[in-house]
């Protein structure tokens, strides 16, 4: 009842009922990004390919991973790809995980509502390889991911890759032979003498012999 001021009579008011309801505060869902951070090959290895990410892992902190999204991953190179240089996708599991790609000489992206296990299962199998002549020793790739609830960055993975160049051994006899001097005045057989030792003289090893030192 309401009864204002001054006066005597009193109102009846109607009857109402309101409900609060308080919701928890939305949380944004971390995605966290661990894999190898650098590979030591050989020119040989690197001809033939790389898995870059073969040993990544995405981590939420969401109860499951298949319960958080992600919006689209980018992989951008340093420096950019040259024409001996190529990025290997894996086409099949496109059609499967309904992704799109993006891929230039400054790197790769892939774009798509997906869930944490397809974009790690898609990511796992893409390739770098690099032919012969290999222009740079050492290059690096950056990956990072956004996921789709809340557009929030994950951490970055940078890879290095060093690629140990194959040097070719010269041929032992030709080295040996570009110090050394022998003169076979009989054709009887050959012999090699090192010319580093500082012998005043040499002794004649028959009669019809001559060794020369140069």
């Amino acid at each position: 009842t309401l009864k204002c001021l001054g006066e005597n009579y009193t109102y009846n008011l109607p009857t109402f009922i309101r409900r609060l309801s308080i919701d928890e505060p939305i949380r944004p869902t971390n995605i966290e990004l661990k894999g190898d951070t650098s590979f030591f090959v050989s020119e040989q290895i690197i001809n033939q390919g790389i898995n870059l990410f073969k040993n990544l892992s995405i981590y939420a902190d969401a109860i499951k991973n298949d319960q958080v999204d992600i919006s689209d991953c980018s992989i951008n190179t340093s420096p950019d790809l040259t024409n001996n240089e190529q990025i290997i996708i894996p086409d099949d599991n496109f059609h499967i995980n309904n992704l799109q790609k993006d891929l230039t000489q400054t790197g790769l992206i892939l774009a798509g509502l997906g869930s944490i296990d397809s974009y790690q299962y898609v990511l796992q199998h893409i390739a770098y390889t690099s032919k012969s002549p290999v222009q740079y020793n050492d290059r690096t790739f950056s990956l990072v991911c956004v996921g789709s609830h809340d557009q929030t960055s994950t951490n970055e993975i940078r890879i290095r890759i060093h690629i140990e160049k194959q040097i070719v051994p010269s041929a032992p006899f030709a080295a040996a032979l570009s110090n050394k001097l022998f003169v076979d005045n009989d054709q009887t057989r050959d012999n090699l003498f090192d010319l580093g030792e500082s012998a005043p003289s040499a002794k004649n090893l028959s009669g019809n012999k001559t060794i020369l030192y140069q």
